[in-house]
């Protein structure tokens, strides 16, 4: 039972990132990208893509959302708190993936 409901809960999220994909518009030929509410408190970012020089790149953000604030963890990077435009990206992204998902995946 905890597979099937595992197989489920992995469904949803690919789903819901498909989704998610288009919040910050049109995904650019050859890239791959993700935008997804892994919890209540815990936002992916994800993209990948090949450079002009054949390179594969890929980029993650993890958003975790405390205590009225966002922090912005990257690798390599030190934690920050989203403060002013990025900030109202953010939430924008966010309300707008919810919306679409619930009328997308949830609406039935």
């Amino acid at each position: 039972m905890w597979n099937s409901t595992k197989r489920r809960r992995e469904r949803l999220v690919n789903l819901e990132s498909a989704v998610g994909a288009g919040v910050f518009g049109a995904v650019p030929a050859g890239h791959r990208r993700e935008f997804f509410c892994h919890t209540p408190t815990e936002w992916f970012w994800h993209e990948e893509w090949t450079d002009e020089y054949g390179m594969a790149k890929r980029q993650t953000v993890q958003y975790l959302v405390s205590g009225g604030q966002v922090l912005k963890k990257q690798a390599g990077q030190m934690n920050k708190a989203l403060l002013g435009a990025e900030l109202l990206n953010f939430t924008r992204a966010a309300r707008k993936y919810l919306r679409e998902v619930k009328r997308e995946i949830y609406q039935n």
